[in-house]
């Protein structure tokens, strides 16, 4: 495959065969949160600062009552779990 997700996009490390996209509400999806992806395309370590400061910027945009919403993805080499297993939990 593909070294990133589309032209200029998220990059997909390699031996990447699936990948998992989740959205919803920032302080939901944020406690998830290990990296972020850089404007450069890089990713690196999330810190609780970082958070805040996300959090803070979309505290900003709900205060002008504007719906925000975040989006988070992993990549994987194979399914987390046993595709035989029928107990998926």
């Amino acid at each position: 495959g593909r070294s990133q997700l589309c032209d200029g996009g998220m990059p997909l490390p390699a031996n990447t065969s699936l990948l998992s996209v989740c959205k919803g509400a920032p302080n939901f999806i944020l406690d998830y949160c290990t990296s972020q992806l850089g404007e450069d395309g890089t990713a690196r370590p999330m810190t609780d600062a970082d958070k805040q400061n996300v959090l803070d910027i979309v505290d900003k945009y709900s205060s002008r009552a504007l719906r925000v919403l975040a989006i988070a993805a992993r990549t994987f080499e194979s399914m987390p779990f046993d595709t035989a297993s029928e107990d998926i939990s």
